[in-house]
């Protein structure tokens, strides 16, 4: 069983790793500079803490074997780990992405950080089906 099988959040990180499989090109753009932001950097080390180096790596490999670039493979990794470290942080699934971006700017919640690049391509992959519908 995967680290994350206790979560109230399993199924939603599970939905990341299916995500990233699926929509991998919109989670190479949202990952595209990653990882020069201070914020993200430091909402991912304290995520880490909360979740212990075990769980870390298993979270860390996971997305790494279901990604063909390290980018995506930390957008997807950011997204599961504060939806493991943080039970409440499914509400920021439901923000709009700039919604997001103004909550995590004023909370500096690592949950919110964390979220944003995913939720960025999740924003993408909707662009492009309401192209391919219209």
């Amino acid at each position: 069983m995967p680290a994350w099988s206790h979560s109230p959040n399993a199924q939603l990180i599970d939905q990341v790793l299916t995500d990233l499989v699926t929509y991998h090109t919109q989670f190479v753009a949202a990952g595209s500079g990653l990882n020069g932001t201070n914020q993200w950097n430091e909402s991912w080390e304290t995520a880490r803490n909360v979740v212990g180096d075990e769980a870390w790596h298993e979270v860390y490999h996971a997305a790494m074997r279901a990604a063909l670039w390290i980018g995506a493979s930390n957008v997807a990794a950011g997204a599961m780990l504060a939806l493991i470290a943080y039970d409440d942080a499914e509400q920021y699934l439901s923000m709009p992405l700039e919604k997001l971006k103004f909550w995590a700017a004023l909370s500096h919640v690592p949950a919110a950080i964390l979220l944003q690049p995913y939720m960025g391509a999740r924003e993408r992959v909707a662009q492009m089906q309401q192209i391919q519908c219209a």
